[in-house]
């Protein structure tokens, strides 16, 4: 196996936080190597530094700072190698430089793409049927509480108008779709059985039993979603303390047991 391509491929893409501010500006870092080199008979994991014709500078740790020590590359074996391959965030671990061939990478790209849409794409459908909910919820909570005032028969749009939009409904710059959305909501809960159409009197409603049953499930989709959220961000936390004990791990192996 010829491992000169991949060595190359290494150096220019290596970890951006052991590249000079001038050369990290200068890279798309949508991707880049971890790399680490554990050679036999050498206590130190070593990192890549250059190859030059047949010869490979590797460097090692050494009191407090690095040392450089140059090795024939027919000396070094793929399973000498091993790391990480960064790409949009997602990594792929790999053993040997046979676990990295660019069929392999190829495969892994494009598979970390159409994750990263479909995660993308359920995100915003996600957020989008939240919101959803809360505004029906709150609808349907508005229309209850002005039923249950005292002295108050019927509901009607301009009651629930002031009382999810405020007394100055009227002098907000989208008056008309706010007014649009709550006559869309009346209607559409009439269709359904949640309010009833006063005779005689436009835009009075009453609301009927079938309300409280409608709230009930609102409400229950609405926990749910935030149990969701709370699973995402504890999903965030648990992949900031994966890293953190990567990194905290990969610093222990700088220098190997023995």
């Amino acid at each position: 196996m010829d491992i000169k391509p991949y060595l190359k491929l290494f150096i220019k893409r290596k970890n951006p936080n052991f590249v000079s501010e001038s050369e990290r500006n200068e890279v798309d870092w949508s991707h880049y190597y971890q790399l680490n080199i554990d050679i036999p008979d050498i206590n130190f994991i070593g990192r890549i530094e250059n190859v030059d014709g047949e010869k490979v500078i590797i460097s090692f740790p050494e009191g407090g700072g690095r040392v450089q020590k140059e090795f024939d590359i027919k000396t070094l074996k793929p399973e000498y190698f091993s790391g990480l391959f960064i790409y949009k965030k997602s990594q792929l671990n790999f053993n040997s430089l046979r676990d990295i061939a660019p069929a392999k990478r190829w495969f892994f790209q494009i598979k970390t793409l159409f994750n990263n849409l479909k995660y993308s794409i359920e995100k915003r459908r996600f957020s989008a049927q939240e919101h959803k909910v809360k505004e029906l919820l709150a609808f349907l909570e508005a229309v209850m509480e002005i039923h249950m005032r005292p002295g108050v028969n019927n509901v009607t749009k301009y009651g629930l108008l002031e009382l999810l939009h405020g007394k100055f409904w009227k002098v907000h710059p989208d008056r008309e779709k706010i007014e649009k959305d709550i006559q869309l909501y009346m209607e559409a809960f009439v269709s359904t059985g949640e309010l009833v159409k006063v005779p005689d009197l436009m835009n009075n409603f009453t609301p009927t039993g079938k309300l409280v049953l409608t709230i009930e499930k609102y409400s229950v989709e609405k926990i749910r979603y935030n149990e969701m959220k709370k699973m995402q961000q504890r999903m965030v936390w648990t992949a900031i303390f994966s890293f953190v004990a990567a990194a905290i791990s990969a610093y222990a192996a700088i220098v190997k047991p023995g």
